[in-house]
C-alpha cells in the first residue's frame, strides 16, 4: 500500500508539475522599492498553532499560468519585515496548514498537491511571487532529505545539478533551504526560492516559494516565516 500511495503522489505530482509549475517563459517583475528566521522543525508536526484558516480554493483559472511582463526587477533591493497571512490557509482536508505570504494564494489541484493560481502575485514590498506550491508522499526512510530535495526539484522542472543552496537548516528528517536557479536558453528566467521538508507519521511535506533573484532580498523572511508557520496536524 506505501508503494502503491507513493507511485500515485509521485505520478499525479510530475503531471501537474510538468503542466503548471515547472519554469516558464516569463518575468517576475514589479521591483519593490523597499524592503524571521525559520528552521525546518525539530522533528514534531510543525511551529504554528492548529487554528483558523478556511482552506479556501476558489478563485483563479487553475492553469497556474497566468503571463507577467516587464523587465526582471533591480539588484540590490532592501529587505522588508516578514509579512504572512493573519490566519492559516488549511488543505489536504485540513491536514495542512500554513500561514501564506501576504497577498497570495494557493489553491488545491488534487487531494495530494496544491499551488498558486496564478503567476503574478503581488507580496510584501510590491514583490511579484512566481510560484509557490505544496504536496505530500509517502517517506522513504532510507534517504536522506538532500536526496528527496533534489528528486523535487526534478520534478518541479530543475535540474538539481543547476541548482545552488545556501543557508540550510537540516534537522533529523526536516529541512529547510535557500536556492537559485539561472535560466536557460529556452528563455526561462532565474529564480529564486526557499524549500521546507517536514516529515510526520512516515509521510513528506514539501513546501516551496519562489521570485525573481533580484527581488529575493525583499521577501526573503516572509518565505522563511512562512515555511516556518506549516504546521501539520498529526495522524490519530
Amino acid at each position: 500500500m506505501k508503494t502503491l500511495f507513493s507511485t500515485v503522489a509521485v505520478s499525479c505530482l510530475s503531471i501537474l508539475l510538468a503542466t503548471g509549475c515547472g519554469p516558464k517563459n516569463q518575468d517576475t517583475t514589479t521591483p519593490p522599492e523597499d524592503s524571521a528566521s525559520a528552521d525546518a522543525g525539530d522533528g514534531d508536526s510543525g511551529s504554528d498553532e492548529a487554528d483558523g484558516g478556511d482552506g479556501d480554493a476558489d478563485g483563479g483559472d487553475g492553469d497556474g499560468d497566468a503571463e507577467s511582463s516587464g523587465d526582471a526587477p533591480p539588484a540590490g533591493v532592501k529587505e522588508c519585515d516578514a509579512q504572512v497571512s493573519d490566519t492559516p490557509s488549511a488543505y489536504f482536508a485540513d491536514r495542512v496548514l500554513v500561514r501564506l505570504p501576504k497577498g497570495i494564494e494557493i489553491i488545491e489541484r488534487n487531494e495530494v498537491f496544491a499551488q498558486v493560481p496564478n503567476r503574478n502575485q503581488e507580496s510584501v514590498c510590491e514583490v511579484i511571487v512566481s510560484n509557490g506550491a505544496l504536496g505530500y508522499f509517502q517517506a522513504d526512510p532510507s534517504k536522506e532529505p538532500t536526496t528527496v530535495r533534489d528528486e523535487i526539484m526534478t520534478q518541479v522542472g530543475y535540474d538539481p545539478g543547476q541548482a545552488s543552496w545556501s543557508d540550510e537548516s537540516p534537522n533529523g528528517r526536516n529541512y529547510a533551504g535557500h536556492y537559485e536557479v539561472p535560466g536557460d536558453d529556452k528563455g526561462n528566467p532565474p529564480v529564486a526560492g526557499y524549500m521546507t521538508l517536514k516529515e510526520v507519521d512516515g509521510t513528506l511535506f514539501w513546501y516551496i516559494l519562489e521570485t525573481h533573484p533580484n527581488a529575493y532580498p525583499a521577501i526573503k523572511k516572509t518565505f522563511m516565516e512562512s515555511g516556518k508557520r506549516l504546521f501539520v496536524v498529526p495522524a490519530k
